[in-house]
C-alpha cells in the first residue's frame, strides 16, 4: 500500500488537514535529493539516475518500510523509530553510521555551495571570491575558503542558536521548500525567454511542478514560529542589502544613471540606505543665490536628485551644497557619507575620428586635469574612485 499512489490520496481524504500539514515532516525526506543533485551534478544526469536508482532509492524504501512495520508492531516506537529500529546492544554503531550519513551530507551540501557560488560569480550576480580547483580533471572540483568559513561560522550559529533539532527542521524545511518553488518559477522564465517555449507548455510544466512544490512549501508555513522565520529573514536580507549611511555619486548629467553607480551596483553588491544623485551646474550670471541654488527631486527607494546650479564666479563647494540638503531634509551626516567619483582610463584603440596625435594629446590633459576631489572640495577621505577604461 505505502508505493501505490492511491493510498496517499486516500491518506489526505480521511485526515484533511492534519494530512496536508504531514508534508511538512515528509518533505524533510525527500530533500537529500536536493544535495545528491548539487554535488553529483558536475558529472551529468546519467551518474545522479544511476546512483539513485541502485543505490539510494532502494536503502530509502528499506529503512522507511522498516520503520513503519516497527511502529505498526509498537505504536511507542514512534518517539524514535529509526534508533529503534536496533537493538540497545547495536545502538552505538548506529549512531556513528548515522553520524557519518550526516558527515556525507554536509560534503554534498558544501560542495553545492562551492558550485553555485562559482557559478554566481561567474554571472556577475555575486563579488569575486577565491576559487580554488582541487583536480586538474574534473573542473568543478573546487574550494572556496570565504564560503566554507561562512558556513562554519552560520552552523555553530544555528546550532547553538535553536538548541533543538526540531527548530533547525523547521528552518530547514521553508528553506528547501521556497527554494524549490522559486526553482520553478525561474524555469518557467528560462523556459520562455531563452528556450522560446510556447507560453502553454511553460504553463503546463510550471502548473505541474508547482502543485507539489507549493504544497510542501504551504505545510510548512506553520513552522515560521518555530524556526522557520530564520531563513526568511536572511533571505530578505541578502535580498535587500543597503548600507546605513548616504552615498553621493557625481555625474555630469541628469538623464539616466550614472556609470559610476552602474559599477559600484556591479562590484559591490550593495546601496546605501540614502542615495544622493548630484550634478553641478555652471550658470551664466555672476554668483546664484543660495536660496535657489539647490533643485531637489526625490525619488523611490532612498534616492534623491540634485543639481547644484553656481555663477562662473563661484566655485563649487558640494559639502556646502550637501549641508543645504541636510537643512531639506535629506540625511547627509559628515562621518557617514562617502562620494563616488568615476576615474576613466582613457585607451588609444577606439574608432574616434581625430588623429593619432590629437588623442596622445588629449589623453596628456585628462591625466593632467585638476581632481575633482579638489575641484568639488570634497572631504579627501570619503572619496571613492571606481576606474573603466574608454577606448576613443
Amino acid at each position: 500500500m505505502a508505493v501505490n499512489p492511491w493510498y496517499a490520496v486516500q491518506f489526505f481524504s480521511d485526515h484533511g488537514l492534519a494530512g496536508f500539514l504531514t508534508l511538512g515532516a515528509v518533505v524533510l525526506c525527500v530533500t537529500g535529493g536536493e544535495a545528491l543533485y548539487a554535488d553529483m551534478g558536475h558529472f551529468g544526469k546519467r551518474p545522479i539516475r544511476i546512483a539513485w536508482f541502485a543505490a539510494v532509492l532502494p536503502a530509502l524504501i528499506l529503512n522507511y518500510f522498516g520503520q513503519g512495520a516497527l511502529m505498526m508492531r509498537d505504536p511507542d516506537a514512534a518517539a524514535n523509530p529509526f534508533y529503534l529500529l536496533a537493538p540497545s546492544s547495536l545502538q552505538w554503531p548506529l549512531i556513528g553510521l548515522a553520524a557519518a550519513a550526516a558527515v556525507v551530507a554536509s560534503q554534498a551540501l558544501i560542495s553545492g555551495a562551492f558550485s553555485l557560488t562559482q557559478q554566481s560569480i561567474q554571472l556577475g550576480y555575486s563579488p569575486r571570491m577565491q576559487v580554488v580547483h582541487t583536480s586538474q580533471h574534473h573542473a568543478g572540483q573546487i574550494y572556496v575558503p570565504e564560503v566554507n568559513t561562512a558556513l562554519m561560522v552560520g552552523c555553530l550559529i544555528l546550532v547553538i542558536g535553536f538548541g533543538n533539532s526540531s527548530s533547525l527542521s523547521a528552518a530547514y524545511g521553508i528553506a528547501v521548500t521556497g527554494t524549490m518553488a522559486i526553482t520553478s518559477l525561474l524555469f518557467a522564465v528560462v523556459a520562455r525567454s531563452r528556450w522560446k517555449w510556447s507560453l502553454a507548455s511553460v504553463a503546463a510544466l510550471t502548473s505541474a511542478f508547482l502543485v507539489i512544490d507549493l504544497s510542501f512549501l504551504l505545510a510548512n508555513v506553520v513552522k515560521i514560529a518555530h524556526g522557520g522565520w530564520v531563513p526568511l529573514v536572511m533571505a530578505a536580507g541578502i535580498y535587500a542589502p543597503r548600507v546605513p549611511g548616504t552615498a553621493v555619486f557625481m555625474t555630469s548629467s541628469v538623464a539616466g544613471v550614472p556609470v559610476v553607480l552602474l559599477h559600484h551596483l556591479k562590484h559591490n553588491k550593495a546601496l546605501h540606505e540614502t542615495m544622493i544623485l548630484l550634478s553641478v551646474r555652471t550658470a551664466g550670471i555672476p554668483e546664484v543665490a543660495r536660496e535657489h541654488r539647490l533643485a531637489l527631486t526625490s525619488l523611490n527607494f532612498g534616492f534623491h536628485q540634485i543639481v547644484a546650479t553656481f555663477g562662473f564666479m563661484e566655485s563649487p563647494n558640494v559639502p556646502d551644497v550637501l549641508a543645504d540638503a541636510n537643512a531639506l531634509g535629506i540625511p547627509t551626516p559628515l562621518m557617514s557619507t562617502s562620494y563616488f567619483l568615476g576615474h576613466e582610463h582613457l585607451v588609444l584603440r577606439g574608432k574616434a575620428r581625430m588623429v593619432r596625435w590629437r588623442k596622445k594629446l588629449f589623453r596628456v590633459m585628462s591625466r593632467n586635469a585638476r581632481s575633482a576631489t579638489e575641484f568639488f572640495g570634497l572631504p579627501a577621505n570619503r572619496v571613492v574612485e571606481l576606474g573603466a577604461q574608454i577606448e576613443f
